[in-house]
This record gives structure tokens, sequence and C-alpha cells, in this order.
């Protein structure tokens, strides 16, 4: 399998959280409002302002999203991961993994830590 992880940039942006509304509804059973809140939360607007400063990685496959991984801005040498959604039909193939350890690379490339 073939897969290209990077950064996404502006005009991902659409298919980014395209891939993150259905996958969270796909892969967590909640209800509406909590599912309604996170969507909004990080919403289209957010992700087109914000995809500099927050870590919004994809894993794509034959230039299809398969996994996404969301994560704050470092501040004091601390960072979280909100988000890592895989698509299932991909699940358990390292994705996540790799994803995880993506994040961890561009913090620290950075922050030169």
């Amino acid at each position: 399998m073939d897969m290209n992880i990077r950064r996404i940039n502006k005009a991902d942006a659409k298919n980014y959280f395209n891939f993150f509304a259905l996958e969270l509804r796909k892969s967590f059973n909640l209800s509406d409002d909590i599912y309604n809140f996170y969507i909004n939360k990080w919403n289209l607007d957010f992700i087109k302002t914000n995809h500099d400063n927050f870590k919004f990685i994809v894993s794509e496959v034959e230039s299809n999203i398969v996994g996404i991984l969301m994560g704050s801005p470092e501040e004091g040498g601390v960072a979280t991961i909100f988000w890592i959604l895989v698509k299932e039909s991909h699940s358990q193939r390292g994705i996540g993994k790799s994803l995880f350890k993506t994040s961890c690379e561009l913090y620290k490339k950075d922050k030169n830590w």
C-alpha cells in the first residue's frame, strides 16, 4: 500500500472536514447533540483559518483520504492530539500509528526540540 502522509493546506480543508464528519459519525456511537458539538467546534471555517498553526494531517492512498489527525499548536512544550480517525476499510494497517509518528516528527521539527 503506497501511503502519503502530509499536513493539509487550505485547499484540502473541505475534503478533510468531510472525512472528519463522516468518520466521526461512523466510528463512534455519539448522540446527535455530541456529534453536532464536535462538528461545530471543528468546522470547515475553523480548519481553513487554522490549518497553519494546528496539526491537521492526512493519510492518503491513491489520492484518497484514509486517515486524519488533529493536533493542537504546541504551547510551552506541550501539544494535544484531539483526533486520529482511520477509515474502517483501512484499519489495522498502521495508519493511525503512522499519523501519530508523523505528528511527533512535525512537532519536533517545528519547535526544534
